[in-house]
């Protein structure tokens, strides 16, 4: 660090001393340009700075040791000017004296990083860049300014490699760090042989009388609840499984019998032995990966949201009516035990119904992908859950929605929401969707009433009608349920509740247009 230092420092126009406690690597200081390369000797070296200075000291010193103690800050004001500078890059200790601080009044820095932008997710991973005017040097500047320095000869950086090792020597690299030998960077080669990643592991052989699943994503969804509710559902062939982590993907299909890892999504789509596609990756991919498969001629069934804009909803729709096949989203709560039962009731009922929907969310940390506002939010990625449930429970598509989001954030990624929706036949509903309440609270309530009665489903756990239970029994929100309807499907005629759930994607838009417009919105009718 600190020779890299150096070499950035003289290349950016600077004169500088480079002290080190070792004399070799004072030496490679001197080799690699620096004005003055010293051996640290207290007096006397701040006496050679001194005198090289004319008497000032030098501007700034730049701290790149690495070690428990605080000596090398301690050091660093003797050879400073006055109000010059003392930026920590390595990591020392920082017991310092104020005094030598103060009598010099210096400015003492901790560089934490490579620039403005470094562990600002919107500048790292959404790619929202910062003006120059207001920012001249952010990290991704910074890299480009080193590279420029690298690609027009200003900064040698290969003579600091001071040894290269085989990959399979690797232990002997470990071995050299903690000898006396000197040593700078230490190579690690890796063989020649290049992979092929084109082409999938094949990790258990092929069994060819079953319907084919390809499975794209290897998360903990896909992992604890599609691929134990797919062999529940006696989809037991899992021909192929991709994810954006290979080693995940790998260690699932060990763990499930998944015959191969695929190198890519469109490897799933267009394997031949594929005829059911099962998508479970982050939202902002549903879509592209949902329309392909169906244009494909592949059987889909794709975690939700469907999708994150109407343009992609009708694109989604358009390719579904063409194939012919069979598109299911995982709105799985229409599917649970509490809201079929509840069904049965309100169909006999044959009246309007209101319906009001509590859901305790939680909390999110902004770390978690669910901020990241390229994957639509909780809107889009979680209350379309209940915008369908409600659509199942009234018997009818959503035509009218109003929506409400609290003050924190943006109204996309609100993370406090209220929806009022109208059905086509009458019913309404009212959807409160907060994340502030005791963690003792059960995560959804839904009260139903119509057709003189009232039902409570209470976090799935349990339906009350008239204030008698019903039904009661583990918590069961649907999954494997919907994945035994949609196996069912492959065998049948009908095409399942697509234009159900198509219709609750479209209200879940509005609901999202309602937001940021103001005012009623009204549901695209396509669907319905």
């Amino acid at each position: 660090m600190g020779q890299l230092t150096g070499r950035l420092a003289q290349a950016s126009g600077c004169e500088v001393v480079g002290i080190d406690v070792r004399p070799w690597a004072a030496e490679r200081a001197r080799q690699g340009g620096v004005a003055l390369g010293l051996v640290e000797a207290g007096d006397d070296t701040t006496a050679a700075v001194d005198t090289w200075t004319k008497g000032q000291g030098v501007d700034a010193v730049l701290v790149t040791a690495a070690t428990p103690s605080s000596d090398p800050m301690r050091r660093a004001p003797a050879l400073a000017r006055d109000r010059a500078t003392i930026i920590l890059v390595g990591d020392v200790g920082l017991n310092l004296d104020r005094r030598p601080l103060y009598e010099k009044e210096l400015c003492v820095k901790v560089a934490r990083s490579y620039g403005p932008g470094r562990y600002e997710r919107s500048y790292e991973e959404w790619g929202i860049d910062y003006p120059p005017g207001q920012v001249r040097w952010t990290e991704g500047r910074n890299q480009e300014a080193f590279l420029g320095l690298l690609g027009r000869g200003q900064l040698r950086v290969t003579d600091l490699i001071t040894h290269r090792f085989a990959f399979g020597d690797a232990p002997a690299a470990y071995d050299l760090l903690g000898s006396a030998e000197p040593s700078l960077g230490i190579q690690l080669i890796y063989p020649d042989a290049r992979p092929d990643r084109s082409a999938p592991i094949r990790l258990a052989p092929p069994v060819t009388d079953h319907v084919g699943v390809g499975l794209i994503g290897a998360g903990a969804f896909a992992r604890g609840v599609l691929v134990p509710a797919l062999r529940a559902a006696g989809l037991n062939r899992l021909v192929s499984v991709a994810s954006e982590s290979g080693l995940r993907a790998v260690r699932l299909a060990e763990r499930a019998g998944i015959e191969q890892v695929a190198p890519s999504a469109s490897a799933v789509i267009a394997d031949k032995e594929v005829a059911v596609v099962v998508i479970a990756t982050r939202h902002d991919s549903h879509a592209s990966l949902a329309a392909a498969a169906l244009r494909a001629g592949k059987d889909v069934l794709c975690e939700k949201p469907l999708a994150l804009s109407e343009d992609e909803l009708d694109d989604v729709e358009s390719a579904w009516r063409a194939s012919g096949r069979r598109l299911w989203v995982d709105f799985n709560r229409r599917y649970a035990p509490a809201v079929t039962g509840a069904r049965e009731y309100l169909t006999a009922a044959g009246s309007p119904v209101v319906i009001t929907y509590r859901v305790h969310a939680g909390p999110v940390a902004s770390s978690h992908w669910y901020a990241d506002r390229r994957q639509g939010g909780r809107l889009l990625g979680e209350v379309c859950h209940f915008v369908d449930t409600c659509a199942a429970l009234a018997g009818a598509p959503p035509v009218q929605v109003v929506a409400l989001s609290g003050p924190a954030g943006e109204a996309e990624k609100g993370i406090d929401l209220a929806l009022a929706l109208r059905f086509r036949e009458g019913s309404l509903a009212t959807i409160t969707y907060a994340s502030s309440g005791s963690s003792a609270t059960a995560k959804e309530r839904i009260e139903i009433l119509g057709g003189g009665h009232t039902l409570l489903i209470d976090d799935f756990r349990s339906l009350r009608v008239d204030g008698e239970t019903v039904w009661s029994g583990a918590q069961d929100k649907g999954h494997t349920h919907l994945v035994a309807a949609f196996a069912r499907s492959l065998t049948s005629d009908g095409r399942g509740a697509t234009e159900d759930t198509l219709a609750s994607s479209r209200a879940t838009m509005a609901a999202l247009r309602s937001l940021l417009e103001g005012g009623a919105a009204t549901v695209d009718s396509r669907s319905r």
